[in-house]
């Protein structure tokens, strides 16, 4: 009886062990550039991984949206007026965009956060950039501007376009203005209600 029971929790031992290195191996696996599926059938590409496995992922499809519908929206959400604050290294606390894609929507309206919404619509997860996470994804997408950035190569591999034009984050510069940047590194406060590309981001 002992020797059973003493057989049976090394087997439980063994198999805990199975599972940390399985974990470990298939974290080590994860690269940037790489598809990443999740379970509710939506993909992304992976261009931020940390030391743990955990990264994000950009969508595949993009779009071309005003970040608010029209000018009623006169209200500045997450706002971030210092053009230094938006570029921050991709570990800083507040580098994720899911709470300012919510707090975007919950304080315009669905109709009314067109790009947000956008983001949302996505699939549980997905959700606006801050201006920190969608920097980093364009310095890793493209090099000086051009498509030879593991991001944009990937993409275009698996037939979608590349990270190429002016792309929003969830913070607002004021009331009328939004941040976006641009795949070539530019940074500039635009109208709210203009048309710029719009990426969706999630965790894993």
């Amino acid at each position: 009886m002992k020797h059973s029971r003493k057989t049976r929790l090394l087997t439980v031992f063994a198999l805990f062990l199975s599972l940390i290195f399985c974990n470990n191996a298939s974290a080590q696996n994860l690269k940037v550039g790489q598809i990443k599926s999740f379970a509710d059938g939506t993909r992304g590409i992976i261009f931020y991984v940390d030391k743990n496995g955990h990264g994000l992922v950009v969508s595949m499809m993009q779009a071309e949206l005003p970040w608010i519908r029209n000018s009623k929206g006169k209200v500045s959400v997450n706002p971030i007026t210092d053009e230094d604050k938006l570029i921050v290294g991709i570990s800083e606390k507040k580098a994720s965009g899911m709470e300012g894609t919510k707090k975007i929507v919950k304080a315009l309206g669905s109709d009314m956060a067109v790009a947000a919404q956008w983001c949302l619509d996505l699939g549980e997860g997905w959700y606006l950039p801050s201006a920190s996470e969608l920097n980093y994804l364009i310095v890793t997408a493209n090099e000086e501007g051009k498509k030879t950035g593991p991001i944009s190569l990937a993409l275009m591999e698996a037939g979608y376009k590349p990270i190429k034009g002016w792309y929003w984050c969830c913070e607002d510069y004021s009331a009328r203005q939004a941040w976006n940047i641009a795949s070539g590194g530019g940074i500039a406060s635009e109208s709210k209600t203009s048309k710029a590309m719009v990426r969706a981001v999630r965790k894993f």
